[in-house]
């Protein structure tokens, strides 16, 4: 009588048994069915896209504007930083919390929030729907710091002000290491900026650009629209209105430079001002879904270029400033603005 057959391992049970025990997994469950999926082969390929989208997005998280990756690897990435991620504001920490705030949110708004944006005006001229609920920001953007960059860097051209995933309670302007940059921690990056997610967070607030996302802006958008605000060429008007949220205003600008020489080597807002922390996110007016934020600034320094110039100019560049600051000492401290957003 020969033996009876005995199974090797999991992946030898027939497609049958396979789907059984993948119909036992808890619906939404990101990661149980992402371990399963990499099992193998035939294990990769047994869920359609539109599930890996609604598991994706009950997790917390979003496609960013203009990707074309498909919703299985956007699960699968998430899936494998939340296991390995050590980071106290990432990994299996994050997820839980945003799994728990679509949770929230979906007791309130209902099955809609798995796959539309709460928010979605029905014309250019409709400011959405109206607000009768709650929406919860993210608190992970009080953990995102902005790396301390040289001038240079940081005017040339397509550079922004590049976001850091640190601790919520970490010092404004510290210096962040590069494991620490925030497109290195894709469940952070990618967790929406709002539970339930909207698509369109406006900025009452100058040389701030709209951030929009038809499925629902993340926290990563939400961050490099502020970073690629810095490049934006500001007025003398809107410089006004900065400087008029900062304490003595008038001791920010160098004595040693000329009028002629501010507006010719100062143009954007990087050459000003420097994006440090958001100190809060909050949800100040609910009925107009209203956010605000405390962007700590930082002042400037004077580039290494203008510096050449004055090269042996010890008027200009007295040899106890090894690197003139842009703004008069009594500045040094960050600064604190107040912005506010809302959905168009």
């Amino acid at each position: 009588m020969s033996p009876i057959p005995r199974t090797k391992s999991l992946l030898d049970l027939p497609t049958e048994l396979l789907d059984m025990i993948a119909s036992e997994f808890a619906p939404l469950d990101l990661l149980s069915h992402a371990a399963f999926a990499l099992l193998s082969p035939r294990t990769y390929a047994r869920f359609p896209e539109d599930t890996w989208a609604k598991l994706t997005r009950a997790a917390g998280f979003g496609r960013l504007l203009g990707e074309t990756c498909s919703w299985r690897a956007i699960a699968l990435q998430c899936a494998r930083h939340a296991w390995a991620c050590e980071h106290p504001e990432c990994g299996m920490g994050l997820l839980k919390q945003t799994v728990r705030e679509m949770e929230e949110a979906v007791d309130f708004w209902g099955e809609r929030v798995w796959s539309d944006p709460l928010f979605e005006p029905t014309d250019p001229n409709s400011d959405g729907e109206e607000i009768n609920g709650p929406v919860n920001s993210t608190y992970l953007v009080r953990a995102i710091s902005f790396r301390r960059r040289s001038f240079l860097e940081d005017t040339c051209p397509g550079t922004g002000d590049v976001p850091f995933l640190t601790s919520t309670d970490a010092i404004p302007g510290m210096t962040a290491r590069p494991r620490e940059s925030l497109h290195e921690h894709p469940v952070a990056y990618r967790s929406f900026a709002t539970f339930p997610p909207i698509n369109v967070l406006r900025f009452a607030n100058i040389a701030v650009p709209l951030v929009e996302n038809p499925g629902g802006v993340t926290a990563g958008e939400l961050l490099n629209g502020l970073g690629s605000s810095m490049g934006t060429y500001i007025t003398v008007n809107e410089l006004t209105s900065w400087l008029e949220q900062t304490d003595e205003a008038l001791d920010m600008f160098p004595a040693e430079l000329s009028f002629p020489q501010i507006l010719v080597q100062f143009k954007a807002m990087r050459d000003w001002f420097r994006y440090v922390k958001i100190h809060s996110f909050s949800d100040m007016f609910s009925a107009a879904l209203q956010f605000q934020f405390e962007i700590w600034f930082e002042p400037r320094g004077a580039s290494q270029e203008l510096l050449a110039q004055h090269a042996g100019d010890e008027a200009f560049l007295p040899e106890r400033h090894p690197c003139y600051p842009l703004f008069n000492a009594k500045s040094a401290p960050p600064r604190r603005h107040l912005a506010y957003s809302y959905p168009s």
